[in-house]
Formats: C-alpha cells, structure tokens, sequence
C-alpha cells in the first residue's frame, strides 16, 4: 500500500469514528431531553392540579403528602386472624416533608411484620429484644438518621404510628401485619377493622375473610361510623357473600363521595365483623397442619351448673369519692350498689351466696353461704344498700374471710370469689407478695378468683397476680363510662357455668406435653371457648390423633372423645393463614408466658421466663412488651444495599426511577456507540492490509 492510500484510509478511519462519535452524543442529548420533558410533565401535573395562589389573601402554600391508596386485608382461619394494612402516600411537593403512618389494631394482637416501600426501595423492620432496639435507635438517631421504632407499654397499646421525612415526588407504601386469635365472649367472635385515615382516599378498602371448617352459624357485618350515617352508605359501599356454610366475605369500598358525604376527614369508624361457629355436645373441633395442632373446645346445650359466689367489695374511704368526671355517676360506691342490685337478682335460686365488706375490718352479711331465695335475696340488697364508705383498705383480710367461707362449703359445684377494690392495701398485710402467695395456699386450686379494679387509682397489677395464680381473671372498671354497666357486665360473663374442673387429654405418646398450652381449665361458662395448641411428636407415626375432655357438669361427670387424622391439611383452593396452626400455638403460648411474667413473685423466676418468651417472640417476629420493631434508614453515603431486612439479602435500588431510566438509556446509547467504533475500526484495519 503507498503513502497516499495510508493516508486516505487514515482520514476515513477518523471521519466515521467521528460519525460514531456524533451519533452517541445526538442520541445522549435527545434521552436528556426526554427525561426533562418527563420531569416538565409532572411539575405541570402538580401545577395544574394545585389550588391557585398568591393573589390576596391567599399565599402560596406547599401541599402536605396525602394519601392516595389504603387497603385493609383481613383473613381469619379457626379464630386465627391476620390482617395486613397498605398505605400508599405521596408526597408531590418540590421539597421534603415529614408524613406519618397510623393505625389502630386490637390490644391483643401482635404486630408481625412492618416494611415501608420508599421511592420504589425497601425498607424492612426488624424484632429485637427491647433493650437492643432501643440502643439502635439512640444509635440511628445520634447520627441523624430516619428511624422508627414501635414498642408495647402495658396491655393498653392500641395504636401504631411512624413518621418519616419523604423527598420530593416520591412515593411511599407502608405495610403493617398484625395477628390475633379471636375469643368467644357472650356467644360470639368479634373481629372490628378501625378505619381513619384523617382524608379522603380515591382508593378505599377493607376486606374480610372467614373460613371456618367447623362451620359457620351465622355472620353479622356493620359499620359503625363516628357522629351519624346515612342509610344509603351501606348500600353502596358494603357488600357481604356467604360460601358454602362455612366462608364469609365482606368488603368496604366507599367512593370518594360516600367519603365526603360522611364528613370532612372522609370515613372514621369501624367495620365490626360478629359470628359464631357451629357448636355441640362434643369434644369440638381439631385442626393440624405441619405437626402443630389447635383444638377448640364448646359444648353446647348444658345446663347451668351450680355455682357457690362470696363477694368482697372495698368500703374503705375512697369508695365514697366520685366515680368520674360525669356527675350522675355518684361515688364509686353508689355506682358498686346500682350494679351488685342487678347481679344479687340474677343469682339463680340453686346457687349459694355470701357478701363481705372490708376496710379495716371485715363485716359479713350472713355466717356462711346461703341459697338464693327470692327472701335472701332481698335481705342481700339491703345489706349492700347499707354499706358506708370509711377507713383503710385491709384486702387481705377480706380475701381470707371469703377463702374460709368458701372452704367451708361441701356442696356440688364450682366455687368462685369476686373481690371489688379501688385501691391498694393500706392495712393489715400490706405486702403484696405475701398477699399473692398466702391467698394461693388457701385456695389451693379449688376456687376460681375474680379481680375488679374500680378506677385507675386501683393496683390492677395485684389483682391481675391474685386471679392469674388462682385460674381467674381481672378487669378493670373505667371511670369514663357508666361503671355500674361495666359491673353487671362482667358478672354476665361468668354468671353460667356449664362445665368446671376440666380436663384435656391427648393420645399417648402423640403429643409433646411441654409444648401443650393450658389443657386444664377450672372452669368453662357459657358463651365462652377453650383453646388448646400444641406440636405432634417428632416422628409420631399415627395417622390419627385422639383427644378426651372431661369434666364435672351439673348432673355429674361428663367425658367428650374425638379422633382427627392428622394428615389432613386445609385445602389448598380455601384461604387461610400461612402456618396458622404453628403461629397460633406460638400466640398461645407468648400470651400465657406474658401472663406468668407479669404475676411472678421472684426475680430468678421473672427472669427465666422474659428469656423464654423473648426467644419466641423473636422466634415468630411478634411486637410484645418484651420486644420492639425497630426499622432504620440508611445513612445517605452508606452502601444503598445495606439495609436492613429480616432475611439479611439486598434488596435492588429502585431510588429516582427519572434519573436510573436516563442512565439506563444512556448505557444502551453507549453500547451502541462502542459496536459501532469497533466494526468501523476492523472494516479500516481491512483496507489497510489491502
């Protein structure tokens, strides 16, 4: 090749390598004008849409993110529901803004999971042990990072609420899951979804879904909407469909003008699921799935059974004060009159009764347990009529009068001891371990003890001791409304029993009796159920597991038997919840572990059971006052993979999806630009060896 053919070659070589060159910067600039057109578009979008401005009296302001979606999913499979909340909210301003996310769930239900979807990027939540989380979020927080943390105080956590600080044009989905068994009080289940997102949603809907294999009696679905609602709501946005006897699905789905016909904040109030399954005379129903099993246990029509009650009401001077803030409710001791009228009446004429006052002392109406006549019990009301409140509170002293009463008693039936205080003690034994321990000797497990604490100044922590170590439970009377009504209420619920001193047995050698949750029950009442769950031996090679409950009735000795196939599993075209036998059984037990935490009396033996429930709460990522769910953002010059998440693997970044599309494009534009070089390169370096 000569010297001017290399030259040509060389001079073309160079001009198609600019072509190249152009091209890729052509097509850069275009995809960089794309996306600013995309970006033009939405804030023109947002203009558009926003309120006019800045003329008068009307400054510009920056709209606060609102919500644009909520979805409410609750599946309920044997009593066990889980619920899962969505919230999608959007922040559409040019600038950041802090939003929240709240809700309100069942004081007995535990949070199970929570992960927030940010600019297209999520952020999954963690359980820990409380005092781990606390120190990562003091931790979070020293180095300004956004955290959320959610931690139980008491029984009395009803309400879930995170903020974080959400960029601008960006999007936020929020997803709470919480779980429940669902407890049969007066002759139903009641499931009630809170709903109050503060604004109207274009996107409304909670659903509810029941499968109960058992069989469902009957479903009653309702809204009940704060201040008033009109009758054509229903019509339009709830609907209800019954499977096969034994589903049930409701749904909610107001528009936005139901929402807006409602009131200013849109809908506000709560969607009351009440049903009851299918009962006999029986050993009820068993359910196993993945070696975990849950058996629920109400036989029906019974006779009531007899039943020998002492009352102990608190007269010390604090009785005499007012019951609340409303002026007709009198005193605390009015409103315990008003209720013990009602209940002294509903005693049935084969039971046997006493009442005994104390303060500093004790008086009793009668020596020892009487029948109740229609004479008697008009002898009892005046006797409570009577009552004066004075002097201190000598609660233990009362409690042994009742004890010996009732110990003193042979006659057939289930002994039970309601004790009524407003306060702490403040004479005689004042100690409150040694009330707990002394008072459970003396009953050694043959009275069924019942706590009621009137008003908040009431040491509910002593009663809730009393009556968890003696197979009762205990209740507090709010001063907030009518307290009388919450008296009779109560004593309704226990006003029945149709079974006591029962007993649950499972085939030998089928079960792990340490996993077995409470299978012994001093008594069952009416309208009431009793749960047992519990895991099959490892290597159990049954393909059938029996069960017999026992128990006293009113005519005597019953015995209930039953046998399930423990291959059976629900089926796979019905809904249910994932594992529900396992994670029921995990509830079960982290609820009575909470309990028996509560009421120990020592130290060594608080300690040995926070570690146990700790490690099951972890186990099954539940939110308890042992735990917290704690969810941190990372830092902004962290490894954006480097978050947080229950299974410890990245999750793809998915942050400003404008600017990854036109990096995206751009990576293709150069792609092509690169082939192209090349080729043009090899067709050059051909012609040269021409």
């Amino acid at each position: 090749m000569n010297a001017t053919n290399l030259s040509t070659t060389l001079i073309v070589l160079m001009f198609l390598v600019a072509c190249s060159l152009g091209s890729s910067i052509v097509l850069l600039i275009n995809k960089s004008y794309d996306a600013g057109e995309q970006q033009a578009a939405m804030r023109e979008r947002r203009n558009t849409e926003a309120t006019p401005c800045g003329d008068g009296d009307n400054p510009c302001t920056v709209g606060k993110p609102r919500i644009n979606s909520m979805t409410v999913n609750t599946t309920i499979f044997t009593r066990y529901a889980s619920t899962t909340v969505m919230t999608e909210v959007i922040n559409e301003a040019e600038t950041s803004q802090d939003t929240n996310f709240r809700f309100s769930l069942s004081k007995n239900a535990f949070i199970s999971d929570f992960f927030m979807e940010v600019g297209g990027r999520i952020y999954q939540s963690e359980v820990k042990e409380k005092e781990e989380a606390q120190k990562a979020f003091d931790e979070a927080k020293s180095r300004n990072q956004t955290a959320a943390q959610v931690k139980l105080e008491g029984d009395d956590f009803t309400k879930f609420e995170t903020e974080i600080s959400l960029s601008a044009d960006t999007t936020a989905t929020f997803h709470l899951t919480f779980q429940e068994l669902l407890r049969r009080e007066k002759g139903s289940y009641k499931h009630k979804v809170n709903l109050f997102p503060r604004e109207i949603v274009p996107q409304l809907r909670a659903d509810v879904y029941i499968n109960e294999p058992q069989g469902i009696k009957f479903a009653d679905v309702s809204w009940n909407q704060e201040g008033g609602l009109p009758t054509q709501f229903l019509e339009r946005a709830l609907t209800v469909e019954r499977e096969f006897g034994t589903a049930v699905t409701a749904s909610l789905q107001p528009s936005v003008a139901d929402q807006e016909a409602l009131s200013g904040e849109g809908i506000k109030g709560d969607l009351l699921v009440t049903y009851d399954v299918t009962h006999d005379v029986d050993a009820g129903n068993i359910e196993v799935l993945n070696n975990y099993f849950v058996h629920h246990i109400s036989p029906v029509n019974l006779e009531a059974t007899r039943k020998s009650v002492v009352f102990v009401i608190d007269v010390s001077g604090s009785m005499g004060e007012r019951a609340g803030d409303r002026e007709e409710y009198g005193t605390k001791l009015s409103q315990t009159k008003i209720a013990m009228s009602t209940i002294i009446n509903d005693i049935r004429p084969f039971d046997t009764f006493n009442i005994l006052s104390f303060s500093s002392d004790v008086n009793s109406w009668q020596r020892g347990l009487v029948t109740a006549s229609d004479r008697n019990k008009r002898s009892a009301q005046l006797f409570v009529e009577q009552l004066t409140a004075r002097g201190g509170t000598n609660m233990k002293l009362g409690l042994d009068e009742a004890i010996s009463r009732l110990n003193a008693v042979n006659s057939v039936g289930l002994p039970i001891l309601i004790i009524l205080t407003d306060g702490q003690p403040s004479s005689g034994v004042t100690n409150k371990e040694q009330i707990v321990r002394e008072t459970t000797a003396a009953i050694d497990g043959t009275i069924a003890l019942f706590g009621l604490a009137f008003g908040e100044d009431a040491d509910f922590d002593l009663l809730e001791k009393l009556s968890g170590f003696n197979q009762g439970l205990a209740r507090q009377i709010h001063s907030s409304s009518t307290p009388s009504d919450q008296l009779e209420g109560f004593y309704t619920e226990i006003a029945t029993p149709l079974l006591y001193n029962v007993g649950i047995s499972y085939s030998e050698g089928a079960v792990e009796l340490e996993t077995l949750t409470q299978h012994n029950f001093i008594s069952y009442f009416e309208g009431t159920e009793m749960v047992v769950a519990g895991k099959l031996k490892e290597g159990f090679q049954g393909t059938q597991l029996m069960t017999v409950v026992s128990g006293e009735a009113r005519d005597g000795a019953v015995e209930y038997e039953l046998t399930k196939d423990v291959e059976t599993a629900p089926d796979d075209s019905s809904r249910h919840v994932e594992d529900f036998a396992e994670r029921l059984w995990a509830y079960l037990t982290v609820q009575d572990l909470l309990l028996r935490y509560r009421i120990a009396l020592t130290d060594a033996e608080k300690e040995e059971i926070r570690e146990e429930a700790t490690r099951i709460a972890l186990e099954y990522k539940f939110v308890t006052p042992l735990t917290s769910l704690i969810v941190i953002k990372p830092e902004d010059n962290q490894n954006k993979d480097d978050f947080l998440s229950f299974d410890g693997g990245p999750k793809k970044d998915y942050e400003n999806d404008m600017y990854n599309t036109y990096n995206a494009g751009g990576g293709v534009v150069r792609n092509v630009s690169l082939w192209l070089t090349v080729v043009l390169v090899f067709v050059a370096c051909l012609q040269l060896l021409a």
